[in-house]
Protein backbone atom coordinates (compact mmCIF):
# COMPACT_ATOMS: atom_id res chain seq x y z
CA UNK A 1 0.00 0.00 0.00
CA UNK A 2 1.35 3.39 -0.99
CA UNK A 3 -0.26 5.71 1.54
CA UNK A 4 0.20 7.06 5.04
CA UNK A 5 -2.41 8.03 7.62
CA UNK A 6 -1.58 11.43 9.05
CA UNK A 7 -3.25 12.65 12.20
CA UNK A 8 -2.75 16.36 11.59
CA UNK A 9 -3.43 16.45 7.85
CA UNK A 10 -0.56 18.87 7.37
CA UNK A 11 -0.43 20.66 4.09
CA UNK A 12 2.38 22.19 2.10
CA UNK A 13 0.13 24.48 0.09
CA UNK A 14 -0.42 28.23 0.30
CA UNK A 15 -3.86 27.73 1.83
CA UNK A 16 -3.53 24.47 3.76
CA UNK A 17 -6.59 22.57 4.86
CA UNK A 18 -5.37 22.20 8.43
CA UNK A 19 -4.84 25.88 9.21
CA UNK A 20 -8.27 27.22 9.90
CA UNK A 21 -10.48 27.73 12.92
CA UNK A 22 -12.03 24.29 12.65
CA UNK A 23 -8.75 22.50 13.39
CA UNK A 24 -7.07 19.60 11.59
CA UNK A 25 -8.71 16.61 9.96
CA UNK A 26 -7.26 13.12 10.05
CA UNK A 27 -6.42 12.13 6.52
CA UNK A 28 -4.68 9.79 4.16
CA UNK A 29 -1.66 11.05 2.28
CA UNK A 30 -1.52 9.12 -0.98
CA UNK A 31 2.05 8.31 -1.99
CA UNK A 32 1.52 6.24 -5.11
CA UNK A 33 -1.33 4.98 -7.22
CA UNK A 34 -4.85 4.78 -5.84
CA UNK A 35 -6.11 1.30 -5.07
CA UNK A 36 -9.26 -0.23 -3.58
CA UNK A 37 -7.32 -1.04 -0.40
CA UNK A 38 -6.91 2.69 0.29
CA UNK A 39 -10.68 3.23 0.12
CA UNK A 40 -11.23 0.17 2.33
CA UNK A 41 -8.91 1.48 5.06
CA UNK A 42 -10.44 4.96 4.84
CA UNK A 43 -13.95 3.53 5.15
CA UNK A 44 -13.05 1.18 7.99
CA UNK A 45 -11.37 3.95 10.02
CA UNK A 46 -13.84 6.65 8.96
CA UNK A 47 -11.02 8.86 7.70
CA UNK A 48 -12.55 12.12 6.43
CA UNK A 49 -9.74 13.64 4.36
CA UNK A 50 -7.39 12.82 1.51
CA UNK A 51 -4.21 14.42 0.22
CA UNK A 52 -2.64 13.44 -3.08
CA UNK A 53 0.41 15.18 -4.51
CA UNK A 54 2.85 14.39 -7.29
CA UNK A 55 5.59 15.54 -4.87
CA UNK A 56 4.80 12.56 -2.62
CA UNK A 57 4.69 10.16 -5.56
CA UNK A 58 0.98 10.23 -6.41
CA UNK A 59 0.54 8.87 -9.91
CA UNK A 60 -2.30 10.99 -11.27
CA UNK A 61 -4.30 9.35 -14.00
CA UNK A 62 -7.41 11.33 -13.16
CA UNK A 63 -9.60 11.47 -10.11
CA UNK A 64 -12.43 9.04 -10.88
CA UNK A 65 -11.29 7.18 -7.74
CA UNK A 66 -12.92 9.92 -5.65
CA UNK A 67 -16.24 8.21 -6.31
CA UNK A 68 -15.02 5.48 -3.94
CA UNK A 69 -14.80 7.93 -1.01
CA UNK A 70 -18.01 10.00 -1.17
CA UNK A 71 -17.87 10.82 2.58
CA UNK A 72 -14.80 13.07 2.27
CA UNK A 73 -14.86 16.35 4.21
CA UNK A 74 -11.37 17.46 3.17
CA UNK A 75 -9.53 17.08 -0.14
CA UNK A 76 -6.21 18.32 -1.45
CA UNK A 77 -5.01 17.47 -4.96
CA UNK A 78 -1.63 18.76 -6.13
CA UNK A 79 -0.80 17.86 -9.70
CA UNK A 80 -0.32 19.31 -13.15
CA UNK A 81 -3.32 19.19 -15.42
CA UNK A 82 -5.99 16.59 -14.75
CA UNK A 83 -8.24 15.99 -17.72
CA UNK A 84 -11.45 15.87 -15.70
CA UNK A 85 -11.92 17.04 -12.10
CA UNK A 86 -15.72 16.64 -12.20
CA UNK A 87 -15.71 13.80 -9.59
CA UNK A 88 -14.79 16.49 -7.04
CA UNK A 89 -18.23 18.04 -7.61
CA UNK A 90 -19.86 14.80 -6.42
CA UNK A 91 -18.29 15.11 -2.95
CA UNK A 92 -21.23 17.02 -1.48
CA UNK A 93 -19.92 16.69 2.10
CA UNK A 94 -16.70 18.59 1.36
CA UNK A 95 -15.92 21.34 3.83
CA UNK A 96 -12.30 22.02 2.83
CA UNK A 97 -10.91 21.90 -0.67
CA UNK A 98 -7.50 22.66 -2.15
CA UNK A 99 -6.97 22.09 -5.87
CA UNK A 100 -3.44 22.98 -6.93
CA UNK A 101 -3.97 21.67 -10.43
CA UNK A 102 -5.81 22.51 -13.62
CA UNK A 103 -8.74 20.84 -15.33
CA UNK A 104 -9.33 20.88 -19.08
CA UNK A 105 -13.05 20.32 -18.58
CA UNK A 106 -15.34 22.65 -16.62
CA UNK A 107 -16.34 21.64 -13.10
CA UNK A 108 -19.59 22.69 -11.43
CA UNK A 109 -18.91 23.30 -7.75
CA UNK A 110 -22.38 24.69 -6.98
CA UNK A 111 -23.50 21.44 -5.32
CA UNK A 112 -20.82 21.76 -2.62
CA UNK A 113 -23.03 23.68 -0.21
CA UNK A 114 -21.07 22.53 2.89
CA UNK A 115 -17.82 23.91 1.50
CA UNK A 116 -16.32 26.38 3.99
CA UNK A 117 -12.73 26.80 2.83
CA UNK A 118 -11.49 26.65 -0.76
CA UNK A 119 -8.15 27.28 -2.42
CA UNK A 120 -7.76 26.54 -6.11
CA UNK A 121 -6.15 27.43 -9.38
CA UNK A 122 -8.57 29.05 -11.78
CA UNK A 123 -9.88 26.76 -14.52
CA UNK A 124 -13.12 26.39 -16.51
CA UNK A 125 -16.10 26.28 -14.17
CA UNK A 126 -14.26 28.04 -11.36
CA UNK A 127 -16.93 30.71 -11.13
CA UNK A 128 -19.42 28.13 -9.82
CA UNK A 129 -17.60 28.15 -6.47
CA UNK A 130 -19.26 31.53 -5.90
CA UNK A 131 -22.56 29.64 -5.46
CA UNK A 132 -21.31 27.69 -2.43
CA UNK A 133 -23.35 29.31 0.32
CA UNK A 134 -21.28 28.01 3.24
CA UNK A 135 -17.99 29.40 1.90
CA UNK A 136 -16.08 31.49 4.42
CA UNK A 137 -12.57 31.48 2.98
CA UNK A 138 -11.63 31.55 -0.69
CA UNK A 139 -8.26 31.78 -2.45
CA UNK A 140 -8.15 31.79 -6.25
CA UNK A 141 -4.90 31.65 -8.16
CA UNK A 142 -4.79 32.83 -11.75
CA UNK A 143 -8.25 34.37 -11.95
CA UNK A 144 -8.55 37.48 -14.04
CA UNK A 145 -10.54 40.44 -12.75
CA UNK A 146 -13.37 39.83 -15.24
CA UNK A 147 -13.72 36.23 -14.05
CA UNK A 148 -14.44 37.44 -10.52
CA UNK A 149 -17.67 39.19 -11.50
CA UNK A 150 -19.75 36.52 -9.71
CA UNK A 151 -18.04 37.15 -6.39
CA UNK A 152 -20.91 39.47 -5.42
CA UNK A 153 -23.24 36.45 -5.45
CA UNK A 154 -20.98 34.86 -2.85
CA UNK A 155 -20.75 38.00 -0.75
CA UNK A 156 -24.54 38.36 -0.69
CA UNK A 157 -24.99 35.22 1.40
CA UNK A 158 -21.68 35.06 3.27
CA UNK A 159 -20.51 38.24 4.94
CA UNK A 160 -17.35 36.64 6.25
CA UNK A 161 -15.86 35.45 2.99
CA UNK A 162 -12.38 36.82 2.44
CA UNK A 163 -11.64 36.36 -1.23
CA UNK A 164 -8.01 36.53 -2.26
CA UNK A 165 -6.57 36.00 -5.68
CA UNK A 166 -3.51 36.51 -7.75
CA UNK A 167 -4.33 38.12 -11.04
CA UNK A 168 -3.66 35.78 -13.97
CA UNK A 169 -2.57 38.39 -16.51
Amino acid sequence: MDFKIVSLFESTSVAPLCRDDRGPLEGVRLKGCWGPEVAAVMKERRIPALQASYAWGWKSDGCVFLREVPWLRGLELISGTIEDLSPVADLVGLERLNLSCHSRRPVDFSGLQRLQSCSMNWFPGGETVFRCKGLESLYLDGAKEAQLAGINELRSHSRQVKPQHTDGQ
